[in-house]
């Protein structure tokens, strides 16, 4: 899926499905990373912005592209909506083509969590997917709700990245 001008990418394991955000049921007066809550298989899921939690500016030309990444947690298999400003191609990749994270993403306990892959495109060149897990994105959408409660600026994912 694609997030400002980044793409990201989760095991095929976490991602439960993609939904339209036409679904959302928007929450007053909640954090600004909370896009709202939907229904999802009978249960009531938190929706959050991606975007946002990543500090990445908001992109409204894409509004109508959005989609709700559904993600599940393996280690407790709670589950997470994402609103993502478009989803991307599914490649298949194998674990010798991921390169280790360098900078904070790689600063996390849990060694699966981050990782770069060179995937070939349909026009023949090569780009980078950014590979997270659903763990790290938990513990990321963690942190930037306590940084946006302290009214401190959320570091962008480019700074992240680097």
């Amino acid at each position: 899926f694609h997030v400002g001008g980044h793409w990201l990418g989760l095991p095929a394991t976490q991602v439960v499905e993609a939904l339209q955000t036409r679904h959302i049921k928007a929450l007053p007066d909640s954090s600004s990373l909370l896009a709202g809550i939907m229904q999802h298989q009978d249960k009531v899921l938190p929706v959050i912005h991606l975007g946002r939690a990543l500090g990445e500016p908001e992109q409204p030309q894409l509004a109508g592209e959005r989609q709700v990444v559904v993600i599940e947690r393996h280690s407790d298999g709670a589950r997470l909506g994402l609103v993502v400003d478009a989803l991307g191609e599914i490649p298949s990749i194998a674990a010798s083509q991921i390169k280790p994270m360098r900078g904070l993403l790689a600063q996390t306990d849990d060694i699966a969590s981050a990782g770069i892959a060179r995937v070939s495109g349909q026009d023949g060149g090569e780009r980078l997917l950014t590979l997270v897990s659903a763990d790290y994105l938990w513990r990321h959408i963690q942190q930037a709700q306590t940084l946006l409660q302290a009214e401190q600026p959320l570091p962008e994912l480019r700074s992240l990245a680097a």
